[in-house]
């Protein structure tokens, strides 16, 4: 993201580059795209909205009769608990297995970083572990469909880019609120065990 490509003479400088990330702020937005980065998309990315970028800059679908959604360089995600067409697509791409391990792991990654953040050490952690911490379950819960942790880790990560350790940890139990609901969504929806 530095712009190499670009200024190469290569077959790759005028290819379409893509950032993907869970999030980022503003002005990290305006320094891919002075690098050259064509759009941002915020994960989870849905292949509609995959297909819609790629259609802006020129690439086309191999079937013509597909449905395109969506325009905006930076991808506006569903605002639900859990994004259940994310979920479906990963279903039907790994399997109900695997897909189960990975929520599986991702329980287990999460609750780590809650309990990390709730210890009475975390005051005396670095800022920048925590949100390194934040940003890594934050692009697992965009990964797995867990739209309203992604969006209150986005927000929490946000803070730790701008904040202090105090604050961030202060946001803990709104953390731990929606996490709570986020996992019975995914139990009544049949995708943890109860």
């Amino acid at each position: 993201m530095d712009g190499h490509i670009r200024r190469g003479q290569g077959l790759s400088s005028k290819a379409p580059i893509f950032a993907i990330t869970a999030h980022c702020t503003p002005n990290e937005i305006k320094k891919f795209k002075k690098a050259g980065i064509n759009a941002v998309l915020s994960k989870p990315i849905k292949k509609s909205q995959l297909f819609t970028k790629l259609k802006e800059v020129g690439i086309k679908r191999k079937k013509e009769n597909e449905t395109v959604q969506g325009e905006r360089a930076v991808l506006d995600m569903s605002t639900d608990i859990i994004d259940l067409e994310k979920i479906a697509e990963l279903k039907d791409q790994l399997g109900i297995d695997v897909l189960k391990t990975l929520l599986d792991r991702f329980v287990n990654e999460t609750e780590e970083m809650i309990e990390g953040l709730c210890a009475p050490s975390a005051l005396d952690s670095d800022v920048a572990d925590l949100t390194k911490a934040i940003h890594k379950v934050a692009g697992s819960s965009a990964a797995l469909g867990a739209t309203e942790m992604r969006k209150t880790l986005n927000q929490l990560e946000m803070l730790g880019k701008e904040s202090d350790t105090p604050t961030v940890v202060s946001r803990v139990g709104d953390l731990k609120d929606i996490w709570h609901i986020s996992k019975e969504s995914l139990k009544n929806h049949g995708l943890l065990n109860a």
